[in-house]
């Protein structure tokens, strides 16, 4: 259990930080720290157009949701795997680059902005695009 009674907080990310170091601070300063590399991670395996690498980073209750595209779904961790698959199979190059992170009071809620860019394999299309992303637990 964490300190006064509460659960143990969980990563949104599979490689999550548990409680039982020295102190709150610490814990916090350290769930925030390991989340950020997690992150780093996933996109780095997106860069790399490694479905296997993202899908081993991420927390098993995933969910993600686009509000400002109504076409697609909510999805969770397998479908939101599947559908990098396919964007793999569209794109020779997806080239994702954390710009910046920001902490939020919940240690396991993170903002990212981020910039996308990404080349076709059939036709050379390219899409360059910057986004932001709000990271938290489901």
């Amino acid at each position: 259990m964490a300190p006064s009674g509460q659960a143990q907080p969980r990563s949104p990310f599979r490689r999550g930080f548990r409680w039982g170091c020295i102190d709150a601070m610490t814990d916090t300063r350290a769930t925030r720290e390991a989340n950020k590399e997690v992150l780093a991670r996933a996109m780095n395996g997106i860069s790399r157009l490694d479905v296997e690498a993202v899908h081993a980073e991420l927390h098993n209750e995933l969910l993600m949701q686009l509000p400002y595209e109504e076409a697609v779904p909510d999805l969770d961790k397998s479908g939101f795997c599947d559908m990098l698959a396919g964007v793999f199979t569209k794109y020779q190059r997806c080239d994702v680059v954390l710009t910046d992170v920001y902490e939020l009071v919940d240690p396991n809620q993170l903002i990212a902005r981020y910039s996308g860019d990404f080349r076709g394999r059939d036709k050379d299309v390219h899409h360059a695009n910057n986004y932001v992303g709000i990271f938290r637990l489901p």
